[in-house]
């Protein structure tokens, strides 16, 4: 079993305020739809009290693409749940399906999302869950194979874009 992460942020440095966190598990061998997935959006002004950042060129970007979701981004906070809780709830949700530790983690990009959400998960005082070890890249391995087009719209929805991933790895896997 495979876990593609995908992160929506407002900055691009790696202390950057995560504002959503998107997965969905799958098998990797091209012939099964995802297992599970699911998202979890994050408190923006909790992100922000513990010194985590936001830059100008990324919320231009969002005003410019989306600016619907960013406002749904920066006036979402959960009442029941404060960030740290949050992340234990996904990384407990995670790890009932499989132990995130052993797992394949596929991302676009090695040095973007997963080095985000290791220094969230230091900041909130909760341990990595994830192996270096597995930490796999989807950019390159859809480079690749330049073959294989997947056309998709360009939605920066974290679960959407990790469907869409897998998506395409699986066209890559059937050679399609």
């Amino acid at each position: 079993m495979k876990l593609m992460i995908d992160i929506e942020t407002l900055n691009t440095e790696t202390d950057s305020v995560v504002t959503e966190i998107g997965y969905a598990f799958f098998k990797g061998d091209g012939n099964h739809p995802p297992i599970a997935s699911g998202s979890y959006n994050l408190n923006v002004q909790d992100q922000l009290d513990k010194g985590r950042s936001i830059s100008s060129d990324t919320l231009n970007f969002w005003i410019q693409t989306d600016s619907d979701s960013l406002r749904s981004y920066l006036s979402y906070k959960d009442r029941n749940r404060d960030n740290k809780q949050i992340l234990q709830d996904l990384i407990n949700k995670l790890n009932n399906i499989t132990d995130v530790s052993k797992v394949e983690v596929w991302t676009k990009g090695i040095d973007f999302d997963l080095p985000i959400l290791k220094d969230l998960f230091k900041t909130y005082d909760l341990e990595y869950p994830f192996s270096f070890r597995n930490h796999r890249d989807f950019r390159t391995f859809a480079k690749i194979h330049p073959e294989i087009v997947h056309k998709t719209k360009n939605t920066h929805n974290a679960l959407y874009d990790c469907l869409n991933q897998i998506n395409h790895f699986n066209k890559i896997i059937n050679g399609k």
